[in-house]
């Protein structure tokens, strides 16, 4: 009766400021929803561009923030004055120790080479793990990126600038609670594209890269994470957390260099039907396992 009443009143709120409506698709508990993850996307496409000081900028961010509460996560009002616009809420679970997921995202920019795929996925992940008893606190951001000033693609160029939108998370992370008690941390940083490969990040750690390419082969997504992808070393969001010296990270991150934008202003032309279904539906199931594992390993050294 109380979610009912919440997302009632949240519905309300969406009308109110101007929301895209909250997605009407039913998903099981226990379940990643590739579709809620198409319909948060179409979403944050339909409030269009966000150039600086716009309306359309705050109601993306507004779109985020009533998402992650209606999914019951806690949000870190520490930061929502940062000038990269980045936006953390937590999961609380019974330890403090915490997961962290990442996504990048352009809280402000007419073009860009990150589209809204990561945090798309990143709600939806929210929903899912909330639904489902956790022994550790999850963190969940959406790391702000200043787009380059220059308006043409250029790879290098977009890998600096989630680079820095690393750094600045994790002088945040430093500033509030330390790296201690950071069990891992999972980047997202797909594009909404058909027929994703994920690379096989050379320094992501070894365990955690281990147990997500076999969750991908045991949910029929070999295809999507190939065990014979080409090693690659991402300079991003990952490399960021590599520099501060803590190496217990996975970046998902696509095969190749070049994640150029799409030309209709940082967005591909449109996501096929099953763009989001493998990143999503391992992230997920990949997420449990990692923390069932953590769970077996605190058990042991008790």
């Amino acid at each position: 009766m109380c979610r009912l009443v919440a997302g009632l009143l949240l519905v309300g709120l969406a009308g109110c400021s101007n929301l895209p409506p909250p997605p009407e698709i039913d998903a099981s508990a226990d379940r990643f929803s590739a579709e809620r993850v198409r319909a948060h996307y179409a979403a944050l496409a339909r409030i269009g561009p966000r150039p600086p000081g716009s309306a359309a900028t705050d109601r993306a961010r507004a779109y985020l923030e009533r998402e992650l509460r209606w999914a019951g996560a806690e949000l870190d009002d520490t930061g929502n004055e940062d000038a990269d616009g980045s936006l953390l809420a937590r999961l609380p679970g019974p330890s403090s120790d915490r997961v962290l997921v990442v996504a990048p995202w352009v809280p402000v920019g007419v073009r860009t080479s990150v589209d809204d795929a990561g945090v798309a996925i990143l709600l939806e992940l929210a929903r899912a793990l909330s639904r489902n008893p956790r022994s550790y606190t999850v963190v969940l951001v959406a790391a702000g990126v200043v787009p380059p000033a220059r308006p043409a693609p250029d790879p290098r160029r977009a890998s600096e600038a989630l680079r820095e939108a690393g750094a600045a998370l994790i002088r945040r992370i430093e500033a509030e609670d330390g790296l201690r008690g950071l069990r891992a941390v999972l980047v997202l940083e797909p594009r909404a594209v058909e027929g994703t490969q994920i690379a096989r990040d050379l320094r992501s750690h070894p365990v955690f890269r281990d147990l997500f390419w076999r969750t991908a082969a045991r949910l029929g997504h070999a295809d999507a994470f190939p065990s014979d992808a080409p090693w690659a070393t991402p300079e991003g969001i990952q490399g960021a957390f590599l520099s501060a010296g803590y190496g217990q990270v996975l970046s998902l991150v696509e095969v190749g260099e070049d994640r150029a934008a799409g030309p209709d202003g940082g967005r591909p032309a449109g996501p096929g039907p099953g763009a989001f279904e493998p990143v999503g539906a391992v992230a997920y199931e990949g997420l449990v396992q990692l923390m069932h594992r953590f769970e077996r390993i605190d058990a042991f050294s008790k």
